[in-house]
């Protein structure tokens, strides 16, 4: 499994790419049952990309380029804490059927490989919040730095 740098600002953490792509999957479902702002809707086209996991070590959220503003940078944070608000109201744990239900259909289309064991909904969500910290600035290593985020 291929890890790739999440970051804003040179500070981040190397999270696995299929929990990368389950994030982005998750954020697409907020996104859909939000109204956002206009440029939310097309950082969905990132999200889009990312959630296919069809790049190891190459996943990009594309902090840097999308967070220009306080105002960006706030309403990200918002959409991660409704995606955890949502993940918690799904129980302990995200069942093999969900998380193949997405990669079965692009199988074939993009080598999707296929979930074999259940996620941790808390250990998602310590990941997420992580993901949350870099973007307000709060946490992260270099990029030379060995953390890696897990959930397995």
């Amino acid at each position: 499994m291929g890890h790739s740098f999440i970051n804003f600002q040179e500070k981040g953490y190397w999270i696995p790419d299929a929990i990368v792509a389950l994030i982005a999957k998750y954020m697409l479902v907020i996104l859909e049952k939000e109204e956002q702002p206009e440029w939310l809707m097309k950082y969905r086209e990132i999200l889009v990309e990312v959630s296919f996991d069809d790049h190891p070590g190459w996943q990009d959220l594309q902090l840097d380029e999308h967070l220009t503003s306080q105002e960006k940078i706030n309403d990200f944070v918002f959409l991660l804490k409704s995606l955890c608000i949502f993940l918690k109201r799904k129980g302990s744990y995200i069942d093999v059927d969900e998380l193949n239900e997405y990669e079965k259909m692009y199988i074939g289309v993009y080598g999707a490989r296929l979930w074999t064991k259940p996620v941790d909904i808390d250990k998602l969500i310590a990941v997420i919040n992580h993901i949350e910290n870099v973007a307000l600035k709060k946490g992260g290593d270099g990029p030379g730095n060995p953390t890696i985020l897990s959930i397995m």
